[in-house]
């Protein structure tokens, strides 16, 4: 893990003032907070959380307004957040003897040693069609 400290992070007070004031210095800080938590993070995963910020401002570019770009990037968490989930329940679903695709059966039963019965349904006979 990297030893750089994360830089101290201003009171919203600060930046909202820093924000109206002077943009430009704003969005220097912006990056360079968001820079130095990167350095924090172990180096093995600083290169994934580099390629999310790049998402990220990639959508604040592309947007018109802050509110639209804070709206895309939420979707993008939740898109982020429900392909984690559907990968832990995948892996869940393994862990109590199913297969990836969230089937479960027995405890240590493959699909394939495990049998089920046939039922035949014939078709009410009010339901029939006449001729």
């Amino acid at each position: 893990m990297d030893a750089a400290q994360p830089m101290e992070f201003p009171s919203y007070e600060v930046l909202a003032q820093l924000a109206r004031d002077d943009p430009q210095a704003y969005e220097d800080l912006r990056r360079e907070l968001i820079d130095s938590f990167i350095a924090t993070a172990p180096e093995r995963v600083q290169p994934r959380l580099r390629g999310i910020q790049f998402r990220v401002d990639r959508v604040r570019r592309m947007s018109r307004s802050s509110l639209g770009s804070t709206v895309k990037i939420y979707e993008l968490m939740w898109q982020s957040f429900l392909h984690l989930n559907g990968t832990w329940q995948s892996l869940a679903s393994l862990d109590e003897g199913g297969d990836a695709t969230g089937a479960s059966g027995p405890a240590g039963a493959s699909p394939s040693t495990t049998g089920a019965q046939v039922l035949a349904f014939r078709p009410h006979p009010a339901s029939t069609p006449r001729a």
